[in-house]
């Protein structure tokens, strides 16, 4: 393979004439393969953004004085954010407009927004260029004064109770977030309150709703540490409630005199404890609600008179509302066999009602509000999607079982009129790393390909989170062929099992998914009749043993670090570049973004030449390089429609539907 795309900046690689002359190309020969697609892609993409409603406006949420809410226009390519007063006395006000600080490229993405206590301050940080390049900007929201910004480098941001002063986050030069600092609005100069050395782990800010204190949490892949600061007195220094040690994650919430601390120190599946804020450390916690079988602990919220318990049972979310002497008033899931749960905008620290945001792989989402007290619950709204039944469509999940007997989910969804006795078109999706669950959550593209006969399925492959820090562990570092394994079987027993066949069978994944979907390519070239990558991860070796690309070190614990013999066996036994043979590679198509900054593009580069060289399948291997867009890809929805729809016509035409 050639040495110059294991570059991971390819200017430095080849002269700045030749890497436009190679991108030209590239784009050429992908247009032209794909022209005669153009048709159905048109068709798709409009019937991607006819499910989106011309105007709406999302259920308000209070928050002081205000209740704030976005509006969606098809006429922007932004959520516009606003709000209101409570009781009408205030006019609508803009907090802010995206599409009015788009970069020249039109690109902008919201990397966080908090407004501050009284409701006069709007803190934001955006990417206009799509390489993690976050400025922090912090304006007056009544008269739109710009009083802080552009500040580089802020990854994570928390007002403190002390008008106008704030802590903040910074990275460093390889975008690890590291450097604890406190500003003000009155004040230009910067107080650094701490600075993460150990190079595994990364800095952000956690906020608690009783507006006392901020979380200053030094997370990684293999333990976490909390640091408390006080958000009424910034004299105060950070002071660590227990000190990282291998495999021990916690959380930390406040209510009242007490810290309540979610930890697995004892139990995998995490216990929730409780301490006097004056003697926080671990030695003082105390058992406040102990394990049960099944139940794995994900996050606590506290608000003044009850704390909300997240945590998984069968790989699905759930939560149990407590009150202040541990007692379990009522517990909500979902009421599909696959869905997602998660809380949404619960800022209020007196809150008598909880929200949270119900939907599925068929069902558009719905904000849900929760009586505190009662448990009763009554929606606030649900996302208008027109041209759209979710009737026709249905969703199982069932379970595989894996070669070591290991029984790995499935989410599956598909057409009602979907021939349930013979073989048809299936994707198939996964991830598998980072102990990150699959989201389950509704899209608006999803049912061009379902009204085609197209089944859709997720394999909830070890690596993920669906089962807790222990499912991840089980396929991380030097098990992380695991979770291709699991894949693998997943698709088998999907071929078996009459629901597809490897000639109408499609696979996709992105980022660090990119190993679970390259790996299983090249383990089993025939299993599958089409494969799509975005921004995928692919050489594991190449990228972890250069240590200045960004976030290297945090990546170790997850990959394993080639530079130890040992480890580095480990790795070139499943990394795709590494393993890349003549084989009947089916169709391949990898979608790139040149900004960005987290998998290098050049991954791509020397997967897709790879393939090319060692394919006798004669199937197509494209590359489709979307521009200067950043690892997620472009902000804009209309883009991002134009791209979906591309990558669906590519799949359709591989799987027998064209």
């Amino acid at each position: 393979m050639p040495e110059q795309f294991h570059a991971h900046r390819p200017a430095e690689a080849e002269s700045r004439l030749e890497l436009a002359s190679f991108l030209r190309a590239e784009r050429r020969r992908t247009r032209i393969a794909l022209a005669h697609l153009n048709p159905l892609r048109l068709r798709i993409e409009d019937e991607i953004s006819g499910r989106r409603p011309d105007n709406h406006t999302s259920a308000p949420f209070r928050r002081g004085a205000y209740l704030y809410y976005e509006r969606h226009d098809l006429s922007r390519q932004h959520p516009l954010y606003l709000r209101r007063g409570v009781y009408g006395s205030q006019p609508e006000q803009t907090v802010l407009d995206l599409d009015a600080w788009r970069g020249s490229r039109g690109h902008v993405e919201l990397l966080f927004k908090h407004i501050c206590s009284r409701g006069d301050y709007l803190a934001f940080g955006i990417d206009r260029r799509g390489d993690r390049s976050c400025e922090l900007y912090i304006q007056h929201i009544d008269t739109g004064a710009l009083l802080r910004g552009p500040i580089e480098g802020v990854v994570s941001f928390a007002w403190t109770a002390v008008p106008g002063e704030y802590f903040y986050i910074l990275h460093d030069r390889l975008l690890r977030p590291a450097v604890l600092a406190r500003g003000s609005i009155a004040r230009s100069e910067t107080t650094i309150l701490y600075v993460e050395t150990n190079d595994q782990l990364a800095l952000h800010l956690a906020t608690c709703r009783s507006g006392e204190y901020v979380m200053a949490v030094s997370g990684g892949h293999a333990m976490n540490e909390v640091r408390v600061l006080s958000a009424v007195d910034l004299t105060t220094p950070p002071f660590l409630i227990s000190a990282g040690r291998p495999d021990h994650f916690y959380q930390v919430d406040h209510q009242a005199d007490q810290f309540f601390v979610l930890s697995n120190r004892s139990v995998a599946e995490g216990e929730i404890y409780q301490v006097r804020v004056e003697q926080p450390h671990e030695c003082n916690w105390s058992l406040w609600i102990g394990s049960r079988p099944g139940r794995i602990g994900e996050a606590i919220e506290t608000f003044r008179d009850v704390l909300v318990f997240w945590f998984r049972r069968g790989g699905l979310p759930h939560f149990a509302v407590f009150d202040r002497h541990g007692r379990e008033r009522f517990a909500i899931s979902g009421d599909q066999s696959a869905y997602e749960l998660y809380s949404e905008n619960n800022f209020e620290y007196a809150a008598t009602e909880y929200r949270c945001i119900s939907e599925s792989l068929s069902r558009p989402r719905s904000v849900i509000a929760y009586d505190l007290a009662s448990g009763a619950g009554r929606v606030l709204e649900t996302y208008p999607v027109p041209r759209y039944d979710p009737s026709r469509y249905s969703v199982v999940r069932r379970e595989v079982v894996a070669n070591d007997g290991t029984r790995i989910p499935v989410s599956l969804v598909a057409h009602r009129d979907r021939p349930q006795d013979q073989k048809c078109p299936l994707l198939l999706a996964g991830y598998g790393s980072y102990g990150l669950s699959y989201s389950l959550a509704f899209s608006h593209a999803l049912p061009s390909l379902l009204d085609r006969g197209v089944a859709f399925a997720i394999a909830h492959v070890r690596g993920g989170g669906e089962f807790g820090r222990s499912w991840h562990k089980a396929a991380r570092g030097a098990r992380k062929s695991r979770a291709i394994a699991d894949f693998l079987c997943v698709a088998e027993a999907l071929c078996r099992e009459s629901y597809s066949t490897a000639k109408s069978l499609a696979c996709r994944s992105g980022s660090a998914g990119g190993v679970l979907v390259g790996a299983a390519l090249n383990r089993a070239p025939g299993a599958f009749a089409a494969a799509v990558l975005d921004s995928p991860f692919l050489d594991v070796v190449g990228d972890m043993q250069q240590d200045d690309i960004p976030l290297t070190s945090l990546e170790y614990v997850e990959w394993g670090d080639p530079r130890d013999f040992e480890q580095r066996a480990v790795i070139l036994d499943y990394s795709p570049c590494a393993n890349v043979v003549p084989a009947p590679y089916p169709a391949v198509l990898v979608n790139v973004n040149l900004n960005d900054v987290i998998v290098p593009p050049t991954n791509a580069f020397a997967y897709v030449r790879a393939l090319r060289e060692a394919s006798i399948s004669g199937a197509p291997i494209l590359l489709n390089i979307q521009g200067l867009a950043g690892h997620a890809g472009a902000s804009a929805r209309a883009v991002q429609d134009r791209h979906e729809a591309l990558v669906l016509a590519f799949i359709l035409s591989r799987v027998g539907i064209v």
